[in-house]
């Protein structure tokens, strides 16, 4: 047996969702449960019961839409969908609580911050409830507890949350530095150890590589390579830290003894073949970079099958590779790494275009002033909450039961979309056809002038 519930639009949306039952067509919760008992007592405010089914209801339709396409509508309610012991329908029910207590929590704020509803506001939940109990099916309102009273009480408590919300937020500092907030932007392309397929390209890369070295070779004078104790040496010259570079050294070359008295682990030589092409070339497209080509030019002529990406982020940006920003650290800006960085999948050539991106860095400090935001909110809700003389029903809790499934009603929602579409081609081609009516008449004023101008050429003199 389903049902469709159609939607209404004021202060909050109440979003079409269908009914269907689980376990036949039973009327446990209808025949029993008392809505008119108090589920939520809050420094004396009695919540009634009914507040919370259609609450807990509400917001099964939004989980069981979310969930169902994992595990189904049949039984989706009563499985442990997060892995936390709880089956889905327990969880809604704690959280269903939890969102009343911080309405009501807000609620009883208001005239602390000086906020209330207008009239307007107050006049759109009520007319927005009438529609919606009024649009759909009497079995399905009841199912879900659904009065002209408890979902006009439901709109009109989220309402005065969203006008809470901004008055909480509203002594956040909304300050952000530049380096707080810093967006560097770079260019990179990954050789993969997994693309190739032909072991004979191997060698076609490897002269590759050893092509553009020799062509270094010719204009630049040999050196000894550096090893990483030279480089430390350098660096530390620079900064007056010599005698912490000693200690640095004496430290890595002791590791590296020891190192070398280990076994060595033994590597799989098909993976060994294919890091060894992956960083062949990667040096050859450094080399290339270096030479003069342009970062995405090199990177194609070295593999068709690579790609060149560019990217921003922040020093503790936890969605970026750590290898790639470690990579960039304290580099100046226009910097090619000339190393390749080495990561699980192959290796990145990378470039640094720039410390500071400066629409990344904005765009960056938007969201930290909503962080900011949002945690100033929890704290609030959080205070109040653990600062209230607060009680929970839990028999009140128990009765609400889960003997049939909720979810958005998509077909509506498509109906709908189709609907808006076809609105918009019909304006579009009443536009259409109010420019044609212009062009008509700008044509009919060019002839009329045309005639006018021949009779006056026709005209006899006098």
């Amino acid at each position: 047996m389903k049902f469709h519930l159609k939607r209404a639009a004021a202060v909050m949306l109440v979003t079409s969702v269908a009914i269907a039952s689980v376990s036949g067509c039973s009327n446990k919760e209808k025949d029993t449960f008392d809505a008119a008992k108090t589920a939520i007592t809050f420094n004396g405010e009695e919540v009634p019961a009914g507040l919370l089914q259609f609450a807990t209801h509400y917001m099964q339709s939004q989980y069981e839409t979310m969930y169902a396409s994992y595990f189904g509508y049949e039984g989706v309610i009563n499985t442990d969908v997060f892995g936390s012991g709880q089956t889905l329908g327990d969880s809604i029910k704690s959280t269903a609580v939890t969102e009343l207590e911080r309405l009501i929590a807000a609620e009883q704020k208001m005239g602390e911050y000086g906020v209330e509803l207008t009239e307007e506001q107050k006049t759109a939940a009520a007319a927005a409830a009438a529609a919606f109990i009024s649009a759909n099916d009497a079995e399905v309102m009841a199912k879900m507890g659904a009065t002209q009273e408890t979902v006009e009480r439901y709109l009109v408590l989220q309402a005065e949350n969203v006008v809470m919300q901004e008055a909480m937020k509203a002594d956040v500092d909304r300050e952000v530095s530049d380096e707080e907030a810093a967006q560097r932007r770079i260019h990179y392309t990954l050789f993969s150890t997994g693309t190739e397929k032909e072991e004979a390209e191997t060698e076609t890369e490897s002269e590759l590589y050893d092509d553009v070295v020799a062509v270094e070779a010719e204009t630049e004078p040999e050196t000894e390579p550096e090893t990483s104790a030279d480089l430390v040496k350098k660096e530390a010259s620079k900064t007056g830290a010599a005698a912490e570079t000693e200690l640095f050294v004496e430290t890595e070359q002791d590791v590296i003894a020891e190192t070398e008295t280990e076994e060595p682990e033994t590597e799989d030589p098909e993976t060994a073949a294919a890091k060894e092409r992956a960083y062949n070339k990667a040096m050859a497209m450094i080399h290339l970079v270096k030479s003069g080509v342009d970062f995405e030019a090199a990177s194609a002529q070295i593999s068709e099958s690579a790609y060149t990406n560019t990217i921003t982020f922040g020093e503790d940006d936890e969605s970026t590779r750590k290898e790639l920003i470690e990579a960039t650290n304290g580099l100046p800006d226009g910097t090619l790494v000339e190393t390749p960085v080495e990561v699980s999948t192959g290796y990145y050539v990378v470039y640094l275009d720039t410390q500071l991106d400066r629409e990344a860095t904005d765009a960056r400090k938007e969201e930290i002033i909503q962080e900011r935001e949002n945690a100033r909110v929890e704290e609030l809700y959080t205070q109040w909450i653990d600062e209230a003389d607060l009680t929970v029903d839990e028999e009140v809790l128990a009765a609400i039961v889960f003997d049939y499934s909720l979810r958005m009603n998509m077909e509506t929602e498509a109906a709908e979309a189709e609907t808006d579409a076809a609105e918009a081609q019909t304006d579009l081609a009443e536009a259409q056809t109010d420019l044609v009516e212009v062009q008509t008449e700008l044509v009919e004023a060019q002839t009329e002038l045309v005639i006018d101008d021949v009779e006056a050429e026709t005209e006899p003199l006098t």
